[in-house]
């Protein structure tokens, strides 16, 4: 229907006949009919997913300029040249940017599904970060675990607007707690670090990088991103349960395993496989299942001080 007063087009979601809906702007569609959208076969993520690329921008913006301006203000860099390396690197951002969104795209591909197997776990994680003060069910639209339940006997689980509130609010979470443990201070996280910077600066500004005033919460932001969008929204979580350690504890291991099995290989290997995606996401799941085992022992090995 019409809305004449403010020259808008206003239409159910239960209407609307389109396949799939991408968001290029935010709040053109309300969570409520992003569901309904989505429970009549529509495919559609949320506007804050769609349009991640652009805060993701925003970020890595910010963050090289403030490890440049401070080398313009100490005199080893002219505000020129700065200015030209600035322009030079728009490639390389846009590159870590859109790698960054693809992933998170997968990572909610892959928490669909799960579907109704992992439903009971989605509704523990939502449980827990509503007793944390992170999540408000109401406002974020998602239904009370009677509801949910119904749904698991339909054998229907969470749709991707839903996932993507508890994608993001878990990443929020850890990304919290790696910050508290201080993961991004260690001396080998340095890598992880200069990962987040365009090949330009590392070279010429590596000094500048490591020593930037953000370390901790970049490091942080880039760790916990990855966690999720690898392993999933339930298997951190779980696993800090069962072995009764902190989610910074967790993603510590996160990075030890994916350094010793050479994770990032084998990841490219599956993004770049020939495959059927049903297959690949299927890859990216034993991936995690492995990944998660090998997670335990290390963490039990650090608590008892085994080799």
């Amino acid at each position: 229907v019409g809305d004449p007063a403010n020259d808008r087009l206003r239409v159910d979601a239960e209407t609307v006949r389109a396949r799939v809906i991408g968001e290029g702007a935010n709040l053109g569609i309300t969570q409520a009919a992003r569901i309904a959208f989505s429970q009549k076969g529509g495919r559609i993520n949320t506007d804050f997913i769609d349009n991640s690329a652009g805060v993701d921008c925003s970020d890595n913006e910010v963050n090289i300029k403030i490890a440049l301006n401070k080398e313009v203000r100490e005199g080893r860099l002219g505000a020129d040249a700065r200015n030209t390396m600035l322009s030079a690197m728009t490639d390389d951002v846009a590159a870590l940017v859109l790698a960054d969104n693809r992933a998170q795209a997968l990572a909610l591909s892959i928490a669909e599904r799960g579907g109704v197997r992992a439903l009971p776990s989605i509704i523990r994680l939502i449980e827990r970060f509503e007793s944390e003060g992170r999540l408000d069910r109401k406002v974020e639209g998602l239904a009370s675990n009677d509801e949910l339940l119904r749904r698991a006997q339909d054998l229907r689980g969470l749709t991707r607007p839903e996932l993507a509130v508890i994608l993001s609010t878990a990443k929020r979470a850890i990304q919290q707690d790696v910050e508290a443990a201080g993961l991004g201070r260690d001396a080998l996280m340095e890598g992880e670090l200069l990962a987040a910077f365009p090949h330009a600066m590392v070279e010429q500004h590596r000094a500048a990088l490591l020593a930037h005033q953000l370390r901790n919460e970049i490091v942080a932001t880039k760790v916990a991103n990855r966690l999720i969008n690898r392993m999933g929204l339930v298997h951190p979580f779980e696993l800090a349960e069962e072995e009764g350690v902190g989610m910074g504890e967790v993603a510590a291991a996160f990075v030890v395993a994916e350094q010793l099995f050479g994770l990032a290989g084998l990841w490219a290997a599956i993004d770049d496989a020939d495959v059927a995606e049903q297959v690949r996401l299927t890859l990216y799941e034993e991936v995690a299942v492995e990944l998660r085992a090998h997670m335990a022992d290390l963490i039990r090995n650090a608590v008892t001080g085994r080799s």
